[in-house]
C-alpha cells in the first residue's frame, strides 16, 4: 500500500495540480535464509557428579530465520562431539509463512568417563538455505 502515488499541487500565481505518480511493481519478501541459531544445553554443569553416572545431556538450538519470508526448509547436521561428524546426525525443519523461529532438540546418553572425554560441546551445521553454524555449547565442570 505504500509508497502511494504523490504530485504537485501549485496555487500561486495559478493553480496547478500535477499528474500523481508511483513506483510500480510489488516488493519481494525477504530471501529465507538462517540469520543465527541460538544454543543451550542441559545441564549446565556435571560439576559435582560422580564419573561413571549414567546421564542424558539436551543440546537445544534455536533457528531463527529472516522476517517476511514465504518459508522454506532448512537442513542441517548436529554434533555431540565437539564438532566433528559422526554417523548420521542430519534433520530438517519445515519453516511456514512467516514463522521467524523453531527449535530442535538433540541428545548425548552415556556414563561419564574418568578421563572427562563426555559430553562433549554439541551444535548444528546448516548446509541449507545458507551455510551458517551455531557455537559449541556443552556443560561445565568435570565429574569427580
Amino acid at each position: 500500500s505504500y509508497p502511494e502515488p504523490g504530485g504537485v499541487i501549485v496555487t500561486s500565481p495559478n493553480q496547478l495540480i500535477s499528474t500523481l505518480v508511483g513506483p510500480s511493481g510489488r516488493c519481494s519478501p525477504a530471501a529465507f535464509r538462517v540469520t543465527s541459531i541460538g544454543m543451550q544445553v542441559s545441564p549446565t554443569s556435571i560439576a559435582g557428579l560422580r564419573c561413571g553416572t549414567n546421564l542424558t545431556v539436551t543440546y537445544t538450538a534455536t533457528f531463527h530465520v529472516a522476517p517476511d519470508g514465504t518459508g522454506g526448509v532448512v537442513k542441517f547436521g548436529y554434533t555431540v562431539n565437539n564438532g566433528r561428524s559422526g554417523g548420521n546426525n542430519t534433520n530438517s525443519l519445515t519453516f511456514g509463512p512467516g514463522v521467524t523461529s523453531m527449535t530442535f532438540s538433540f541428545t548425548w546418553s552415556g556414563a561419564l568417563p574418568a578421563d572427562h572425554t563426555y559430553p562433549e560441546p554439541g551444535g548444528v551445521l546448516v548446509s541449507s538455505p545458507n551455510v551458517i553454524n551455531s557455537a559449541l555449547l556443552g556443560p561445565s565442570g568435570s565429574c569427580s
